[in-house]
């Protein structure tokens, strides 16, 4: 295979793991939010804020997490000798 269609294939997988990722963050987060504050009430506004700092930390973790498995990743398989440069460097006149 080439360094293109390596690259490729490596950007899906990699999308695919991501949204896995905070999708499971997400749950989580909403799971612990809901075992510590009451949020059968249906007067209050705390589910939503608890939804709404869930999310947030969910991407922000994510994107966190996200940038330490690539970084492993490349380290550990080598992945820049197998995948093509992403962007190109500019160079200089």
């Amino acid at each position: 295979m080439s360094k293109t269609s390596n690259t490729v294939i490596f950007v899906l997988l990699a999308t695919v793991v991501n949204v896995v990722m905070i999708f499971a963050v997400f749950i989580l987060c909403v799971f612990i939010g809901s075992h510590l504050f009451d949020l059968n009430s249906a007067e209050s506004s705390l589910p939503i804020i608890v939804m709404a700092v869930s999310f947030v930390i969910s991407l922000g973790g994510t994107l966190f997490l996200y940038a330490k498995l690539v970084k492993w990743a490349t380290i550990k398989f080598d992945l820049d000798s197998k995948l093509a440069p992403m962007f190109n460097k500019k160079r200089k006149k």
